[in-house]
C-alpha cells in the first residue's frame, strides 16, 4: 500500500528524524525519545491549523492567538521531553548553581 505524499513529506522533515539518526549502541530511552519526538513532530502541524482556526473562531483575538499557540508548543514539548527527564535535568543544573554560588 502506498503512503499518501504528506506523511513522506513529513517524514524526511529533520525535525521528524529527531537528529541525525540513532546510533546502533542507543538505548531504549533513547529510542523512545525518539519515537516521542516524531510523533510531536507528526502532530505538530495539524495543532498549528487547529490554533489558527481557533483564534480565527475567536475573530483574530491576539491573547487567543498567544494562548492557543503557546499552549501547543507546550504540549507538544511536553510529551516528547517527558517531565521526569525535565525534572532530572533541572535538578541536576540547580545543584550546579547551588554549588558555584557556596564556593564563590
Amino acid at each position: 500500500m502506498p503512503s499518501p505524499p504528506l506523511l513522506d513529506a513529513y517524514v524526511d522533515l529533520a525535525v521528524a528524524q529527531a537528529g541525525a539518526g540513532m546510533a546502533p549502541d542507543a538505548s531504549d530511552a533513547e529510542r523512545a525519545r525518539s519515537i516521542r519526538r516524531r510523533i510531536a513532530a507528526l502532530l505538530f502541524s495539524p495543532g498549528m491549523v487547529a490554533a489558527l482556526y481557533l483564534t480565527a473562531w475567536a475573530g483574530w483575538n491576539v491573547a487567543v492567538a498567544i494562548l492557543s499557540f503557546g499552549f501547543l508548543f507546550a504540549i507538544v514539548w511536553l510529551f516528547s521531553e517527558r517531565p521526569a527527564n525535565f525534572r532530572t535535568k533541572l535538578t541536576g543544573l540547580l545543584s550546579r548553581i547551588a554549588r558555584r554560588s557556596r564556593a564563590a
